[in-house]
């Protein structure tokens, strides 16, 4: 059996991270049980108070920010904004702002349905749904099954080979990426780790200059911080 431990993190109403920041613990000898605070749970028990945690946080209003949105394209069904660098795509918590979720909650004012995501410190398009109904559900499945690809422009801080600019082709990154075992919300490419999940990017090299580099990225698989990583890892 195993016991799992639900730490509190960011709140009362923290359960995101917590259920994320959980430390897996065997119990050989004992049955199924998840531990709340000091006091253990049936995995049914456990499942009732789950969901009632995600039902009350959802009675919280989520916050409504005012700032500015860049919007590129919109029609009755999506709207395409475009996320600066440095901005958060989800709150924390839905009593926190500061996000593109909560400006754009504001332009149309309703929450809108979120379809991917890029992380905090890269720039770009997402594309969200306005309401719910078969659009949503359509570009949700395109998304869920890759059918949608996503490129990305990054700067290398080291010039590429000669050999790789004068070819100009692409090439590919295969290496899985895992949970940095310093650091919970971190991830690192690693072979050998028992949670890792296979990674692969495709890289257009484009431009070389005298201390970076321009490439074209297309990840093949969406893991956190997969380009990141995968362009540090291939040097």
């Amino acid at each position: 059996g195993f016991v799992f431990w639900i730490g509190t993190h960011g709140g009362a109403w923290g359960f995101g991270k917590a259920a994320r920041s959980a430390r897996m613990l065997l119990d050989v000898n004992g049955p199924g049980l998840y531990r709340r605070n000091k006091e253990l749970m049936s995995p049914e028990d456990y499942a009732a108070w789950k969901q009632d945690i995600r039902k009350r946080s959802r009675e919280i209003p989520l916050v409504i920010d005012y700032d500015p949105v860049e919007v590129v394209y919109e029609d009755e069904d999506l709207l395409a904004v475009v996320k600066p660098c440095g901005l958060k795509i989800h709150p924390a918590h839905r009593f926190v702002g500061g996000t593109l979720v909560n400006r754009v909650h504001g332009y149309l004012g309703s929450a809108p349905f979120t379809l991917h995501r890029i992380d905090q410190s890269t720039s770009g398009i997402v594309l969200m749904a306005k309401r719910k109904g078969p659009v949503l559900s359509e570009m949700s499945r395109l998304f869920r099954e890759k059918e949608i690809k996503k490129e990305y422009l990054a700067l290398v801080d080291t010039p590429l080979d000669d050999n790789v600019m004068e070819t100009g082709k692409t090439f590919l990154i295969d290496a899985p990426i895992a949970r940095d075992d310093d650091d919970l919300f971190a991830r690192k490419v690693c072979r050998d780790s028992e949670d890792r999940k296979e990674a692969k990017t495709e890289v257009w090299p484009m431009e070389n200059g005298r201390s970076v580099s321009l490439v074209r990225a297309m990840p093949i698989t969406g893991r956190t911080h997969q380009i990141r990583l995968h362009l540090r890892h291939a040097g």
